[in-house]
């Protein structure tokens, strides 16, 4: 397998569709996958996404297996929407904020692909602020 489907496959199981098991093997799910984005096929990401959060959903219900699954996207939809700040208010101690780590060439590293990285002098800072929001509406420019 060329390199650059490897290091896809793990980017995409870390990431969209996370499964169990090692990476020995690529399911037909995800061999379709990258052979369409391979091949400049368009692909409705929405729809697998949401399709994938359901089955997450689903195997929570029926087969007592708690998974959290996207738990960023999900986060940054309570904070949109305002439920955080909410939930801060009614429920103080059940609120707590946890950032990930940066991304950054580190990971080729750990995966075997590069050996040196080459750090730069001035990293880039990570900024938290409040989206725009006017009157409960997110601010909507000329531009879009």
């Amino acid at each position: 397998m060329k390199d650059f489907f490897i290091v896809m496959f793990k980017i995409l199981i870390s990431n969209l569709i996370p499964r169990s098991g090692g990476t020995d093997t690529i399911s037909w799910k995800h061999q379709h996958l990258l052979y369409f984005q391979e091949s400049g096929k368009k692909i409705n990401m929405v729809d697998l996404l949401f399709e994938y959060l359901c089955q997450a959903v689903r195997d929570s219900n029926f087969k007592n297996i708690t998974t959290l699954i996207y738990p960023r996207l999900l986060s940054e939809l309570f904070f949109q929407t305002k439920l955080v700040r909410v939930l801060r208010k009614a429920y103080s101690e059940l609120v707590e904020e946890e950032r990930a780590q940066k991304i950054d060439a580190s990971f080729l590293t750990r995966m075997g692909r590069k050996e040196k990285v080459v750090k730069t002098e001035n990293p880039l800072q990570a900024k938290y602020e409040d989206h725009f929001f006017c009157d409960g509406f997110p601010v909507i420019s000329e531009a879009d």
